[in-house]
């Protein structure tokens, strides 16, 4: 953040002795002066960020005008928004992070700190970072599978550093782990942002699924089912979560035709059941009723073991089409 606020300015301070006092900082892009009933204060935008810095750090309790100066780091209008909805849950919740991708046993308050210093500098120091959890306790409550990955809870000064730290971290290898971040507010929309991967070869397995779509976006967790007889058999199909919509998006638009172990996959949308048989009851060119039964990953009982509720994991909208990758799907999942 470049911009500062400068607070008990004397009345009648004018842009001109605000620019002149603050100039010898660096260069001053915009400054504007107002008061409101007897209270006179200025905002000072800089050019470089480490030239605000340096103008809160030696003005910051200086006497102007026989006035002793209040010197602040300049709030954007979610900080401000922040400040009006007061510390409630939902302000909370906007500038809190998860983070996921180091092994649980590597989850520390000092490992997320170094990574942070590493990986995104401007929001590991005291002034941007204010607590962190980790690892935080049942992680399959922030919908992680895999027992052995630790998830981390970092709360942030502001909206604004949230933001910054999720962009920095998403998508980045930190100590050979790839790593995923969201805020802890979009966690219950997770669901929505989920695939169903058909047509896996039985040697993939989750690390692989991932690497193949790594580049479409971060991802926070992926699934593949086994055999209820055999645990190491996979059932033909498997679960992709991205951390937002886009990264999904642009999965299922250019993933769909990529080679695994040398087969196909098909990339779609996963649904909940009652979308599923909505979309079933609803089509009627191209659909196999004894076919529909017989895919695993289509029958409503199957997802027990990958979801705490209704999602079925039913892929989308390739329902009413019959193509070769959907009847390699069914040759899969099979025993």
């Amino acid at each position: 953040m470049s911009t500062i606020f400068v607070d008990h300015l004397p009345l009648r301070t004018t842009t001109e002795a605000v620019e002149e006092y603050f100039g010898d900082c660096g260069p001053i892009t915009r400054c504007s002066v107002a008061e409101n009933r007897g209270h006179c204060f200025a905002f000072v935008t800089f050019a470089i960020d480490n030239d605000a810095q340096d103008a809160i750090s030696r003005f910051d309790g200086s006497s102007f005008e026989g006035a002793i100066l209040k010197v602040t780091r300049g709030k954007n209008k979610d900080e401000l928004a922040e400040e009006r909805a007061g510390s409630g849950e939902s302000a909370l919740a906007r500038r809190t992070v998860l983070l996921k991708g180091l092994p649980k046993a590597e989850t520390s308050e000092d490992a997320v700190r170094r990574m942070l210093s590493t990986i995104a500098p401007s929001c590991a120091g005291a002034e941007a970072l204010r607590a962190v959890v980790a690892p935080v306790p049942n992680p399959g409550s922030y919908s992680v599978s895999d027992p052995s990955i630790g998830v981390a809870k970092v709360v942030f000064a502001d909206t604004a550093r949230a933001r910054e730290a999720i962009a920095s971290v998403n998508g980045k290898k930190f100590e050979g782990h790839f790593l995923a971040a969201l805020p802890l507010e979009k966690v219950q929309k997770l669901k929505k942002w989920r695939l169903i991967v058909r047509n896996v070869a039985f040697q993939c397995r989750e690390d692989l699924l991932a690497k193949k779509l790594r580049p479409f976006g971060a991802i926070w967790d992926v699934t593949i089912p086994r055999m209820p007889h055999d645990p190491k058999k996979i059932r033909g199909f498997g679960f992709v979560q991205f951390v937002d919509q886009p990264s999904a998006a642009r999965a299922v638009k250019e993933g769909n035709g990529k080679k695994i172990a040398g087969r196909p996959i098909a990339v779609d949308w996963s649904l909940s059941k009652g979308e599923y048989d909505t979309q079933v009851a609803g089509s009627t060119a191209g659909t196999n009723d004894a076919e529909d039964r017989d895919r695993p990953e289509e029958k409503a009982g199957d997802d027990s073991d990958t979801s705490d509720d209704d999602d079925a994991g039913m892929g989308g909208r390739k329902i009413s089409q019959s193509s070769d990758a959907k009847g390699k799907v069914q040759g899969d999942s099979v025993d």
